[in-house]
């Protein structure tokens, strides 16, 4: 028979599993997948090499975010998630200049 602090330590961890998980869920879901990100940072490539202003350029990104239904945090997030992880960035760069390439000869 369960005594009272067998049932509040059964609810405690019950209920720091269920915070545990949906937290992991959670920030799993911020993190852009790679396809999708390597069209983001491509775009964003794109701008920061245009010769306009800074404002000009937070703007562009401001839309580029929006043409691809994220924001900012999670772009930053994904960048962290990936931080330490070398063979994500060499993957990344090489497709990020592929595309770069494809659209100059568009």
């Amino acid at each position: 028979m369960l005594n009272v602090h067998h049932f509040l330590a059964l609810l405690y961890l019950t209920l720091f599993f269920t915070f545990f998980f949906t937290r992991c869920s959670k920030d799993e879901e911020k993190i852009i997948p790679e396809e999708k990100f390597v069209e983001i940072l491509s775009d964003v490539m794109i701008i920061d090499n245009l010769a306009i202003g800074q404002n000009d350029k937070i703007a562009l990104m401001v839309r580029v975010f929006e043409k691809h239904d994220i924001s900012s945090k999670q772009f930053i997030q994904t960048k962290e998630h990936y931080q330490k992880d070398a063979e994500f960035w060499i993957r990344v760069y090489y497709r990020t200049q592929k595309r770069i390439k494809e659209k100059d000869t568009l």
